[in-house]
């Protein structure tokens, strides 16, 4: 019985979590499935990862891919040729995360055009966007984390991003822990890295356009930055 109620309890937490929370970012993908790319010149390709290059923050700098099991006939894909792409997370990588937030696809932004489909398989969605690193403007393939409130304001994985201490409840681990940075793009602005230690100055840059609001939070804190562009993005419109 007492298992029961801890089960209930902590599915109902998680549940309360998610309504407003970013989703699950990855960082290691499955090369045993197929990944779906969506090329800038309206090419589309769907192949087996091979190796992906990283470059400066971490960010994707190009895919080397492969079609069916013929790993000698490979393609490398820039990052400034994709548009948007669909990669599958390794096993590894779910369960180092803790338990997987998923998202009923009714409730993503429709203006992100995504695939239903792969998103209810357990698709990780990254589109390009112009970004800052290390204050060099570039363009780069990002995971957008809160699809499902992105209409103002997009958050993008930072890959180097340091995390907070995750949900325990009565020592079983149900969430992993939250990321202290992330990319961060306002409206159709060049996405720069905002992190945990500098949110407080940064808050009423990214949320410059409705003072209604920011009038509400006199000391903003990072651990309530998914309200804050959840209630940013339903009532400043």
């Amino acid at each position: 019985m007492k298992k029961n109620i801890l089960t209930v309890l902590v599915l109902f937490l998680v549940s309360t979590v998610q309504a407003q929370d970013f989703v699950t970012s990855y960082d290691m993908f499955n090369a045993a499935k197929v990944s779906y790319f969506n090329l800038a010149d309206g090419t589309k390709v769907e192949a087996k990862i091979d190796r992906v290059k990283r470059g400066k923050g971490g960010l994707i700098e190009e895919i080397t891919v492969f079609k069916g099991n013929d790993k000698k006939n490979k393609t490398v894909l820039k990052a400034a040729d994709i548009a948007t792409m669909y990669l599958n997370p390794s096993g590894l990588d779910k369960m180092s995360k803790g338990l997987d937030k998923a998202y009923n696809i009714n409730q993503w932004d429709k203006s992100t055009n995504v695939d239903d489909k792969l998103i209810k398989e357990g698709y990780a969605y990254f589109e390009s966007s112009d970004v800052v690193v290390k204050k060099e403007t570039k363009k780069a393939l990002l995971q957008l984390l809160n699809p499902h409130f992105c209409t103002k304001i997009k958050v993008y994985q930072d890959p180097f991003a340091a995390e907070t201490t995750g949900l325990a409840v009565g020592g079983l681990q149900v969430t992993g822990g939250d990321d202290k940075s992330y990319y961060i793009k306002v409206g159709t602005e060049t996405a720069t890295r905002v992190a945990k230690k500098n949110y407080r100055e940064n808050f009423l840059t990214l949320f410059k356009d409705c003072k209604e609001f920011t009038s509400k939070w006199d000391s903003p804190k990072w651990a309530d930055i998914t309200k804050h562009i959840f209630t940013y993005s339903e009532t400043c419109k």
